[in-house]
């Protein structure tokens, strides 16, 4: 018989042997002490988490609220929003303990903070972020804790620095500006013909200027279109434009503010003139956009007012403030037409005055020569009123006459928007002067916008005309005016902005002023050597503030040759009988041009252009070829003095230098080579970064670059001093070859050439 042995467990070499049961009954331990912990952690972290939620929600609610300018007083700009949401989670979380407290293990006055805040943060989310409220429950639950365990122990201290560090360390980012490592750098060069013997448009003359205001004589809000008014104007009936805010009581609320709705609107304006002279002067008209209607933005083109009444213009700036958005909301750009109809109506009083013995303004205005300027949403009111000036009838209304008329022979497009489409379809400015203006880190626009009326800008009756198209790469949306200033956004949005890439304020303004004097010289007062500023800003560079430039410009001596608007065929060109052919390009391709923002395309076509070549020996160069039709340049009268034409950019990020050559031929195959870079060098990519964390913050702008054309013009007789015996007269080919950068891809538009 063999003798039983208990087994003998590994433990038994030095441990006791533990038993599942033992086991189990330990990790209920550590359960039971875990869960212990963290209830007397929520017990004693929870009072101060909800203090600090509620007091991030109230804070932040009353701090927005007072940025909101409800119109009630400061008072109640600071309440309005706390007690709405007071109210609200007051309300949530009663409703929250009802439902759900018998199934939370949580005070009940937790309970209904929790549910209070959840509640008033869904019906007033729009007005913080959530991480507001999430860092002020954090901050609150670690200084709670900290207290509940003596303020001065070590891991208290520690929960404590990092409590400070949430508060301190946001608003530190808050306040810091950004960067500006992005920046292109612009090799520098000289212009063939050298710089401009004109005057500084940015200085002022010598004319003595005086400053009234016209407007209702009952304004609520300012002094200037109140008792102090100068002239007393009436108001106007646009209520068959105006649109609804949706709700009445929105519509009221503003109604309420202002004393006034679409049935008697005001015509308001700041008026700077000569107070020497003769005249009769130049009259401009500028117009404001969408910012706050409280914040009255009218008065922010002194700096424009007092330096062109110096030079013997009549300047207004007219009051659109009603028409903007405040904390009821704002008409969503359905408003587009009625500011652009108020401006025609403005332009009737002053036709009115310019009849009236006794007007300050009688005789004094010319009435041929009138300039329209607008900006952000003011600048497609602008374009709206000049392509609405000429008809007799509305687009959309047969039955509705139009009679205006005015001598609009100029209109500035500053930051502009373009949603304006009457029955679908978007306004064409006719036989008028033409310019738009756009600050490159610009955060409310999300694209070079204006580049679509100015491409829409049309030249019929054979008079000269000219349009213009400016980038200004560091400027922003406001600092064009000087109440919108250099934050785009409102607050806590402005506190993301990358305002450090931006030019001065005062920078901003005199590069503007240096263009629009320039063009208003110009167009209105036939002083036409300022249009080669507007050719190549080179020239008068001495005027304008150290900055990246790209400029586009056409006039009525331009003859189109292709826009690539024709057709899909990548081999045929707008003017018909034309033919294009290319060899040896990595890419060919007809796109439209988009701007940074998203799904925004400029409504221009373009062709993208890249190549490489391996072999910088390899004689087989690429090259894209634009030929005319026979007998085109002779029928145009092509000679020495004429020039080609065509629009060019870097179309990617790269930072590298892009060079090539543009070649002549005429019909006896003489050619002439002439590399782009002496005329003048491309632009580097135009990298914009609006955000200081634009991977969360993109402010609309899908890509942080901008694809900006810059016109070329490049004269013949540049070419004919290299090869003398090639004929303008029978020009037949112009062509791009890609010699001298070994691989890249640009963009290239509007081809042509100008006859004079």
């Amino acid at each position: 018989m063999t003798e039983e042995t208990n087994p003998v467990p590994i433990e038994a070499a030095g441990t006791p042997a533990i038993e599942p049961q033992q086991r189990i009954g330990r990790f209920r331990r550590w359960g039971t002490a875990l869960d212990a912990w963290i209830g007397q952690v929520i017990r004693r972290a929870w009072p101060g988490a909800a203090a600090g939620a509620v007091i991030a929600l109230l804070a932040g609610d009353s701090f927005l609220g007072s940025t909101g300018k409800t119109g009630f007083g400061l008072w109640a700009d600071l309440l309005i929003l706390p007690v709405a949401a007071l109210l609200i989670g007051s309300l949530g979380g009663l409703l929250g303990l009802v439902a759900l407290g018998s199934l939370m293990k949580l005070p009940k006055r937790a309970i209904w903070i929790l549910f209070g805040i959840f509640s008033a943060f869904q019906f007033l989310a729009y007005t913080i972020w959530s991480s507001w409220v999430v860092v002020g429950a954090i901050v609150g639950g670690l200084i709670a804790l900290a207290l509940a365990r003596g303020a001065r122990k070590r891991l208290s201290l520690v929960m404590l620095a990092i409590a400070a560090a949430l508060v301190v360390v946001p608003a530190v980012w808050f306040a810091w500006p950004g960067t500006d490592g992005h920046l292109a750098k612009e090799t520098k060069s000289e212009p063939l013909d050298g710089p401009l013997d004109l005057p500084d448009p940015t200085e002022s003359d010598s004319l003595e200027y005086g400053f009234l205001t016209y407007g209702s004589g009952t304004d609520r809000h300012r002094e200037e279109y109140g008792e102090s008014v100068t002239i007393k104007t009436d108001s106007v009936d646009a209520s068959e434009f105006m649109p609804k805010l949706g709700a009445a009581w929105k519509d009221g609320e503003r109604k309420w503010f202002w004393g006034f709705d679409g049935k008697s609107l005001p015509l308001n304006a700041r008026v700077w003139y000569p107070k020497t002279g003769a005249g009769p002067f130049p009259l401009v008209l500028i117009v404001h956009g969408n910012h706050q209607m409280e914040v009255f933005s009218d008065g922010g083109y002194d700096w424009l007012g007092e330096h062109l009444a110096s030079r013997g213009y009549l300047f207004a700036s007219v009051d659109e403030n009603f028409f903007n958005g405040n904390w009821v909301g704002d008409y969503s750009q359905g408003e587009s037409y009625v500011r652009g109809w108020l401006l025609l109506k403005h332009l009737d009083l002053w036709k009115q005055w310019n009849a009236t013995e006794g007007n300050p303004f009688f005789g004094k205005v010319d009435l041929s020569n009138i300039a329209l300027i607008g900006h952000s949403r003011g600048g497609q009111a602008v374009v709206t009123a000049g392509a609405m000036n000429p008809l007799n009838v509305h687009p959309e209304d047969g039955n509705r006459k139009l009679s205006f008329h005015h001598g609009i022979r100029s209109i500035i497009s500053i930051a502009p928007n373009d949603p304006y489409q009457p029955s679908g379809w978007p306004v064409t400015l006719t036989n008028v002067n033409f310019m738009t203006l756009f600050g490159g880190h610009d955060s409310d626009a999300t694209g070079f916008w204006g580049q679509r009326p100015y491409f829409r800008t049309k030249f019929t009756d054979g008079n000269y005309w000219c349009k213009s198209a400016v980038y200004i790469y560091r400027g922003n949306h406001g600092q064009f005016n000087t109440v919108w200033g250099r934050y785009d956004q409102n607050p806590p949005a402005r506190w993301v902005l990358n305002t450090k890439p931006l030019m001065a304020g005062d920078d901003q303004r005199k590069a503007a002023k240096a263009f629009i004097t320039a063009f208003l010289e110009a167009t209105l007062r036939g002083q036409k050597g300022y249009l080669d500023f507007l050719r190549d800003p080179r020239r008068g560079s001495s005027w304008l503030p150290e900055d990246i430039y790209a400029t586009q410009f056409e006039d009525t001596n331009f003859r189109l040759i292709t826009d690539y608007m024709e057709d899909i065929d990548q081999n045929t060109t707008t003017l018909p009988c034309g033919r294009i052919q290319f060899d040896r390009l990595k890419r060919v391709s007809e796109n439209m041009l988009e701007t940074r923002g998203y799904n925004t395309p400029i409504m221009q076509k373009v062709v993208f252009l890249g190549w490489e070549r391996k072999d910088p020996k390899d004689p087989n160069t690429p090259y894209y070829s634009i030929e005319l039709p026979d007998g085109q340049a002779a029928r145009w009268e092509l000679g020495p003095q004429s020039r080609v034409v065509f629009s060019m950019c870097n179309s990617t990020t790269d930072p590298k230098e892009v060079d090539l050559s543009v070649e002549l031929e005429d019909q006896a195959g003489t050619r002439a080579h002439y590399i782009l870079s002496a005329f003048r060098p491309l632009h580097p990519p135009m990298i914009s970064r609006v955000s200081k964390a634009p991977k969360y913050f993109k402010f609309g702008v899908n890509r942080d670059y901008e694809q900006v054309l810059q016109t070329y013009e490049l004269p013949i007789e540049r070419f004919r001093a290299v090869s003398p015996q090639l004929d303008p007269g029978k020009l037949k080919t112009i062509r791009f070859v890609f010699d001298q950068t070994n691989g890249a891809e640009i963009i290239l538009a509007r081809v042509g050439v100008a006859v004079r």
